[in-house]
């Protein structure tokens, strides 16, 4: 399964804005997909889905809002939350 890194400009200053809460929606529901939220507009996926089915799945959502999908390796955070989730997944 790979790692993909999910940022998307959340144009808003509340990270429940309904845009926001529409992709992460999407996100989580992938098929065969785990899914972490690192930050309010940047999730983490652990998936058997190719980088461009991720970012099919939210393109038409995010319309304007700028939105990127990086497949991963390797990994540094001072959040220790994530590193739980990384290396446990």
């Amino acid at each position: 399964m790979a790692k993909y890194l999910v940022i998307f400009d959340n144009d808003s200053s509340n990270a429940n804005s309904p845009k926001a809460v529409a992709i992460r929606s999407k996100l989580e529901l992938l098929p065969k997909t785990k899914w972490f939220q690192h930050l309010p507009s940047v999730i983490i996926l652990e998936s058997e889905l190719s980088e461009k089915d991720v970012y099919s799945s939210i393109e038409d959502i995010a319309g304007k809002t700028r939105i990127l999908v990086v497949e991963f390796d390797k990994f540094s955070t001072n959040d220790d939350r994530t590193k739980d989730w990384m290396n446990n997944n």
